[in-house]
C-alpha cells in the first residue's frame, strides 16, 4: 500500500493532513481507495495536550458487488490500524 499526504493546515493550534491510499495486490483493489482525515487540534498553543481525530472512510470510483465487505474489511483495517498508532504514541508520551 502506498499513502499520499497532503497538508491540509498548519496554524500553531490546529494540524490538518488528508491521507490517500493506493491500494495493490488485492481483489478488487482498482474500484476503491481507502481515505484518512487527521486532525490534530490544541485550544492552546502553548498547551502540552491535544486531541487527535482520524476519520477514515472508503471511496468506491469502480461499480463492485463486494462493496459491502471490502467497506467492512478496510474499515477494521484502518480501526486496527489507529489503535497501533495511539499506542504508539502513548509509548511515546509517558
Amino acid at each position: 500500500m502506498c499513502k499520499v499526504r497532503f497538508l491540509l493546515q498548519r496554524e500553531p493550534s490546529n494540524i490538518a493532513v488528508r491521507c490517500f491510499n493506493v491500494v495493490t495486490k488485492i481483489p478488487y483493489s482498482d474500484c476503491f481507495n481507502p481515505e484518512e482525515h487527521w486532525l490534530i487540534a490544541s485550544t492552546d498553543p502553548s498547551c502540552k495536550r491535544c486531541v487527535v481525530r482520524m476519520c477514515f472512510y472508503v471511496n468506491f470510483h469502480g461499480s463492485s458487488f463486494m462493496s459491502g465487505l471490502i467497506r467492512s474489511k478496510a474499515t477494521s483495517a484502518g480501526m486496527d490500524a489507529f489503535k497501533k498508532w495511539e499506542e504508539w504514541a502513548k509509548q511515546k508520551l509517558v
